[in-house]
């Protein structure tokens, strides 16, 4: 860039003399340029700022720095770049790779497993890019790999060269197989149908010894008929008298007193209970009507004795991630807290109190009748 100067020479005389007044002075003007500083649009090399899962609800942000441990499976993963960057779609394929260990937990040896994408592209912020799985991943130890294949719109690759996130998905122990009266090879290499057992088969991961082969947590229900029926009242529970776990081959052989077509409730339909050693007692249901409802503790209907296998449905509730018993009150944030919009927070000192006179906060951790 620059500026057009006007300027003016005076023409060179071979000797000094005095013009008469008379003359005119003879001048030639002349167009110059004078160069200002260049201004110039620098192009950035794309940064990934962040990977974020879709689980749980909010997002998680994966760790650069360690291997994070995922209960739930994302279905998708949303890569962020420094704003400004326009990601060019046709390099995903080659710069985004997603592999998982194959069950061995180890990335790089030989085995690893390419996870398979459904999609992948650039949404309306050009500066992220999609990748949904085709698939529910697996339990595994998964690697993330960003390279210099993928550029942006102007042909730049990422500024750090490659980027390598991993993170591990791990569901906890889940039954994959339950084989009823299994067949097996005998040591004199005949097949023999073993007709008072069942081989429980679950996922690779290693259970305690002691819980796995504790009988009461697995209980054979029979349900009542031969098509079985949808009341629990006539269910019969059985456990089995004794049971062995391989931790090789994730397998729990349960073996019960009888043969299960002999056990008391003879020929019918039976389902398997793992997990723990709850009583399957009928559930007792209490009729209410509108008008039996009361309003009060004094008008509240009485439900009666509930006996030790008994239980009273009350309710239920779809609970907000990460509640539960455990960890304390629910976290989720109703209307009127402390940071809603207008609230104002008091100190003491303004001598403001919402209680009726003589009345003070409730101290009973109980439902206080007046």
């Amino acid at each position: 860039m620059g500026i057009w100067h006007l300027g003016r020479a005076r023409r060179s005389l071979s000797r000094k003399k005095t013009p008469p007044a008379s003359s005119t002075v003879r001048r030639s003007a002349n167009l110059c340029i004078e160069p200002l500083e260049e201004r110039l649009l620098f192009s950035i090399a794309p940064t990934l700022v962040s990977i974020i899962t879709n689980i749980p609800t909010d997002g998680a942000v994966l760790s650069t720095t360690s291997t994070m441990v995922l209960d739930q499976a994302p279905q998708q993963l949303i890569f962020k770049f420094d704003d400004g960057q326009t990601i060019n779609p046709a390099t995903l394929a080659a710069g985004i790779q997603i592999v998982r260990a194959g069950g061995d937990g180890i990335i790089g040896n030989g085995n690893d497993v390419a996870v398979q994408v459904g999609f992948e592209g650039v949404p309306e912020q050009s500066n992220q890019v999609v990748v949904r799985f085709l698939n529910t991943l697996p339990d595994d130890t998964y690697q993330i790999t960003v390279n210099s294949a993928l550029k942006n719109s102007s042909g730049q690759s990422l500024s750090t060269g490659t980027s390598v996130t991993s993170f591990k998905l791990d569901y906890g122990a889940q039954v994959s197989a339950v084989v009823p009266q299994p067949i097996v090879r005998t040591a004199q290499g005949t097949l023999q149908q073993m007709s008072n057992q069942i081989q429980v088969y679950f996922t690779n991961d290693t259970l305690n010894p002691v819980s796995a082969q504790t009988a009461a947590l697995y209980q054979l229900i029979y349900t009542g008929s031969a098509t079985g029926t949808a009341t629990t009242a006539d269910d019969v529970t059985y456990t089995p008298t004794s049971v062995s776990y391989n931790s090789a081959t994730n397998m729990a052989t349960l073996t019960f007193a009888q043969n299960l077509d002999q056990l008391g409730s003879g020929l019918g339909t039976y389902r398997l209970r793992i997990g723990d050693n709850s009583m399957n007692g009928g559930t007792q249901t209490v009729a209410v009507t509108p008008d039996q409802a009361g309003t009060s503790f004094a008008t509240a209907l009485q439900l009666g004795t509930l006996n030790s296998t008994s239980k009273l449905i009350t309710g239920g509730a779809i609970e907000p991630p990460g509640f539960s018993a455990s960890n304390g009150p629910n976290t989720l944030v109703l209307p009127g807290g402390p940071t809603d919009p207008g609230q104002i927070n008091l100190p003491s000192s303004a001598g403001q109190s919402h209680f009726a006179a003589g009345v003070t906060a409730d101290s009973n951790p109980a439902i206080t009748t007046l």
